[in-house]
């Protein structure tokens, strides 16, 4: 029997049944709620959401821990991480899914210290959390850290490699391929076997591209072999794995054997060419792509862009900026392809369309403003490109290293002393170290500028020594007609067997693009 007080302040009796009346009461309204908040969840309704929240106060249902959950895990979805955490604060009787739920819900949002901080806490601790914090950070290319964490939840438990499921091993092999990390990857792959791990599909498509990612092609073909059953993501990791490897005519004729191909499977193919300086064979692969009946998708274009430009294809190049036009569903809101156009334009000469194209872009990252600075550089407007990055800082953008070398550059065929000694100083400020790249842009501009005795210390302080730079320290004393210092360089050269590379020039004519040496016609 149940015993409450009632208004009359006479002890009352509640017989079992309805006991059983109102549990069942209780359980009919959580179903309802729980079928009202995955709606909610489905359609990201945040106003639904708050408005069952309140009731979920007013009715005390938010003391219980699934509808709770789902609760938290709405507001995550929705963005609203504050009201995640609250939410998962106030949560009296906490479980594995309330733990899963905001280890998961910071990792989704790149605060990967929070989430690590929450899942350090957890009594329960599991597979779940670690998949979720290993795959966000692998997602934004922060693999060595991820591939920490994963070593952390093996030291976390001995048996905890055999408790790990396929997801797992996908969110570390994606890892390793992204770090290059062999070794890692080799001994991840050593662990599954050796407990007798089942590797199903997904998992062996992950390991086929980790290990083409790290130039194991062979690994990677053995893996291939071996499968049962293969997809279209099986053929693409090995088409994916030989053009690692620069082995482009075994992915070719891989890519001719496939069963069934999609779009991901040509632009792999074409950006294999386009990587390994085929521009011309990647280029040819777009309109048989679209003969094919297969609409190019973004990272297609964007590899077919990249040879444009580096062919100095200008003529394929606005013929791809056309079909992107034509087509408003790739080039809206699509910041990559839109920094690729850019990129394409300022590379083959045309700085004036890509600051057209960059004028018109709603939103812009870093890229958007390297390409900027960088096109106006190598095009020889140094004053253009300095101006940029000052807009650039002002719009609270921090630079990085690749924008500081490209306005080096700028000085530095602009003749910018001054400027350049700025942007080292901005450089150090900002946190970041000067590479022997950015030291060599500041050697070239001391060599324009007969620094003599700067410009030697300066070439010494690099950590390696080329051709090129052999070449322009003598070219430095040969201005400063110190000809026995000058002659005794180009004799170290010789002994060593350095010399600097041809410069090599695309002419697109209405026959296939010819390349020539600096000086030679063909």
């Amino acid at each position: 029997m149940v015993h409450y007080k009632n208004t009359w302040k006479t002890p009352t009796i509640v017989s079992p049944a309805i006991v059983c009346m109102l549990v069942s009461e209780i359980a009919k309204s959580v179903e309802l709620f729980s079928i009202e908040i995955a709606r909610c969840i489905a359609g990201r309704r945040l106003e639904g959401g708050e408005i069952l929240h309140g009731r979920f106060i007013k009715t005390s249902f938010i003391l219980n821990t699934f509808l709770a959950n789902r609760l938290a895990h709405l507001y995550a979805k929705c963005g609203r991480i504050a009201a995640a955490e609250a939410v998962f604060s106030e949560t009296p009787f906490k479980n594995a899914h309330s733990w899963n739920t905001i280890v998961s819900s910071f990792s989704t949002i790149g605060r990967f210290d929070s989430s690590l901080e929450f899942l350090l806490k957890s009594p329960h601790q599991s597979e779940i959390s670690f998949n979720s914090l290993i795959s966000g950070l692998a997602r934004r290319g922060l693999h060595r850290r991820a591939l920490q964490i994963f070593r952390k939840m093996l030291s976390s438990d001995a048996k905890r490699v055999i408790q790990a499921d396929k997801f797992t091993i996908v969110a570390v092999a994606g890892a390793c391929g992204g770090a290059l990390d062999l070794v890692s990857l080799r001994q991840v792959h050593g662990a599954i076997v050796s407990r007798g791990v089942d590797l199903d599909l997904v998992t062996i498509n992950a390991m086929i591209d980790a290990y083409g990612k790290c130039g194991q092609a062979e690994m990677a073909w053995l893996l291939f072999q071996r499968m049962i059953s293969r997809d279209v993501v099986s053929w693409t990791s090995m088409v994916s794995a030989f053009s690692s490897s620069t082995r482009l005519d075994e992915a070719r004729l891989l890519f001719a054997a496939m069963p069934l191909k999609n779009a991901v499977s040509w632009a792999t193919l074409i950006a294999g060419y386009s990587k390994n300086g085929q521009g011309d064979e990647a280029l040819k692969l777009l309109p048989a792509m679209i003969e094919q009946g297969v609409s190019p998708n973004p990272f297609a274009l964007v590899s077919a862009l990249r040879a444009c430009a580096c062919e100095g294809a200008i003529g394929r190049g606005r013929e791809i900026h056309g079909y992107v036009s034509r087509r408003g569903d790739l080039s809206q809101n699509n910041i990559f392809l839109e920094n690729s156009l850019m990129g394409m334009y300022a590379k083959c000469g045309e700085v004036a369309c890509a600051e057209k194209l960059f004028e018109r872009m709603r939103k812009r990252d870093v890229v958007s403003w390297n390409t900027m600075v960088t096109g106006f550089a190598v095009n020889g407007d140094g004053g253009r490109a300095l101006a940029f990055l000052k807009e650039m800082i002002e719009t609270g953008l921090a630079p990085n290293d690749v924008t500081f070398l490209s306005a080096l550059s700028a000085c530095s065929h602009g003749g910018f002393f001054d400027e350049a000694r700025q942007l080292l100083l901005l450089m150090k400020k900002l946190g970041l170290s000067p590479s022997p790249v950015h030291c060599a842009a500041v050697v070239d501009l001391l060599g324009r500028k007969s620094g003599l005795k700067e410009t030697k210390e300066a070439l010494f302080q690099l950590d390696s020594w080329t051709g090129a730079r052999y070449v322009t320290l003598s070219n430095v004393f040969a201005a400063a007609r110190c000809w026995d210092e000058a002659g005794e360089l180009r004799k170290i050269m010789k002994e060593k067997g350095l010399r600097k590379d041809v410069a090599r020039s695309w002419i697109e004519t209405m026959s296939p693009y010819r390349l020539g040496q600096c000086g030679v016609i063909e």
